[in-house]
């Protein structure tokens, strides 16, 4: 079961759902998660692979690079 709801003009939003799986869990499993609607300005892409500032103190050093693709 999945549902959700919005309100207060749209600027917020809440996302249920339930999982029932009895070879996983003992009883059904719930999980709310709620948003609110936050304008900062426009939304200004980046990537991971072109920003690859050390967020997490990773300390990877160079980036690793595939010697050809995996594809």
């Amino acid at each position: 079961m999945n549902s959700g709801r919005a309100w207060d003009g749209g600027q917020k939003l809440e996302v249920a759902i339930q999982v029932d799986d009895s070879g996983a869990f003992t009883m059904p499993w719930r999980a709310v998660q709620r948003f609110v609607r936050y304008r900062q300005g426009p939304m200004v892409p980046s990537a991971c692979s072109e920003n690859n500032t050390d967020f997490f103190h990773y300390e990877v050093y160079p980036i690793p690079q595939a010697e050809k693709p995996d594809f």
